[in-house]
């Protein structure tokens, strides 16, 4: 028996083998893409797991053992900002400490302001500095990508947003007098 590998079958996923003179063709993950990593990640844990049960001599040729449920069908299209925002960091699948980061913080001025879909004005008239604002406008500028990739927009209204610009304030570390007292000493000690 060779190694037990994912195939791609017109973008889904099949796990083709051959065990006791029988072939086995199944999908291993559902509504699962070829492309997709986290799918591809699941299928090789399946067919390691099936390698290792005919291996242990614990192979289950009805295969039940080794299916998984369907994926959940896909979410309907999002109606407000902070579903659209919800469903596109499910999406990335991204660990807890990067969640609790930047993304909750935009989750939390998208929740506040309660705005539509298309609506750029919670953004633009935030009280945040042009660094915070710049890095928060990207990272709504991905999601509105994401957004029009899957069909629930037909334009990205952030992408068209410009960064705010960082107005440096002028600092005078000396008053008049001490710019005075400085010149002052320069003149007594080096005329």
């Amino acid at each position: 028996m060779g190694e037990i590998k994912p195939v791609n079958n017109n973008g889904s996923i099949q796990l083709k083998f051959s065990f006791g003179g029988k072939r086995y063709s199944f999908n291993p993950v559902p509504g699962g893409h070829y492309d997709d990593k986290r799918d591809m990640a699941t299928a090789k844990a399946i067919a390691t797991q099936i390698q290792n049960d005919i291996l242990a001599r614990h192979f289950d040729p009805t295969l039940n053992r080794y299916r998984l449920e369907p994926k959940a069908a896909t979410k309907a299209q999002p109606k407000t900002l902070l579903e659209l925002w919800d469903a596109w960091v499910d999406y990335l699948d991204l660990p807890p400490a990067t969640q609790a980061n930047h993304y909750k913080w935009v989750r939390r001025m998208i929740a506040k302001a309660n705005s539509g879909l298309t609506d750029t004005n919670w953004l633009t008239h935030s009280n945040i500095s042009p660094r915070t604002y710049k890095e928060r406008l990207s990272l709504i500028r991905a999601c509105g990508k994401w957004a029009v990739g899957k069909g629930w927009l037909e334009v990205n209204p952030y992408e068209g947003l410009k960064p705010k610009k960082d107005n440096p304030k002028e600092i005078k570390p000396f008053t008049q007098e001490e710019i005075r007292a400085i010149l002052a000493g320069f003149d007594e000690l080096a005329p």
